[in-house]
């Protein structure tokens, strides 16, 4: 093995200088890491978006469909106060609210 060689093995084993890494300041490379990872984000979301639409959202419902649905919650609610509401002596009526003793 030259001398040579060996003088450039060790040479690119050396500590390199912390001011500069590949010429390039420490704070623009890091800048420069910065821009491309949010470059990045900006478009795996436009890849992400394209490939994958997103779905249809709720549709609107006629008049005749929202009237079943609300009857159907006060069925639902009316069975719910009838089977849990607080029973006995401190219950409300309906009709009048004073407590009933």
């Amino acid at each position: 093995m030259a001398p040579i060689d060996l003088l450039e093995t060790v040479h690119s084993l050396a500590k390199r200088s912390d001011d500069n890494i590949a010429g390039i300041p420490k704070g623009l490379l890091v800048i420069l890491i910065m821009i491309s990872g949010g470059a990045l984000v900006v478009v795996i979301y436009g890849l992400a978006r394209f490939m994958f639409p997103e779905k249809e959202g709720m549709r609107t419902v006629g008049a005749e469909q929202a009237d079943y649905m609300r009857e159907v919650r006060v069925r639902n609610l009316n069975n719910l106060m009838a089977d849990y509401a607080p029973r006995g002596p401190y219950r409300q009526r309906q009709s009048n609210t004073r407590v009933v003793k």
